[in-house]
């Protein structure tokens, strides 16, 4: 604590004796397992480079994955970062939720999260997430309508107005 109010330093020194007190206690002590993964949306970024090669990191899904992360971790739910090799790696057999918030991904990457939701997992996505592949073609392989069974819910059908593409869509086998 760098401060010319000598004041503020015995309480401070306080502070940190009570932490000291209690030090037994954290010791041993762990952050829980994520159960939650935000895929970090590096297929949709590399179409967002700038004029001098760099990412630019403020488009709307990047802005929305940001929104989403502070709002998990601002309810204490941890959250794993995860990219698409990690998912066709089948590396989200431990996460409940996947949310995905960028617009292209990886066809092969479609097809695993695809196989993970089938198995019992939940996805969110926002407006327009997976709707170009590696590409930039249309991807329909997380088209809702193409899987039976999915319950979709969007902002129109919890009976919120948009005048825009803001849809959240949450996905359960």
């Amino acid at each position: 604590m760098g401060s010319e109010k000598f004041g503020h330093y015995e309480h401070a020194a306080d502070a940190n004796r009570r932490i000291g007190r209690s030090e037994h206690l954290m010791i041993g002590a762990r952050p829980p397992e994520p159960e939650v993964a935000l895929l970090w949306p590096v297929t949709s970024m590399i179409y967002d480079l700038n004029t001098h090669g760099y990412w630019t990191y403020n488009g709307d899904y990047t802005v929305e994955m940001l929104h989403v992360w502070f709002a998990l971790n601002h309810y204490n739910i941890p959250v794993a970062f995860v990219d698409e090799t990690m998912i066709r790696q089948d590396k989200l057999d431990g996460f409940k939720v996947l949310y995905l918030t960028g617009e292209n991904l990886e066809r092969k990457t479609a097809e695993a999260i695809v196989r993970w939701v089938k198995r019992g997992g939940s996805l969110w996505t926002c407006a327009a997430a997976c709707s170009r592949d590696e590409y930039d073609q249309p991807l329909d392989t997380l088209d809702i309508q193409a899987n039976a069974g999915v319950r979709t819910r969007t902002l129109q059908s919890l009976g919120f107005a948009c005048k825009s593409r803001c849809t959240r869509t949450w996905l359960q086998f």
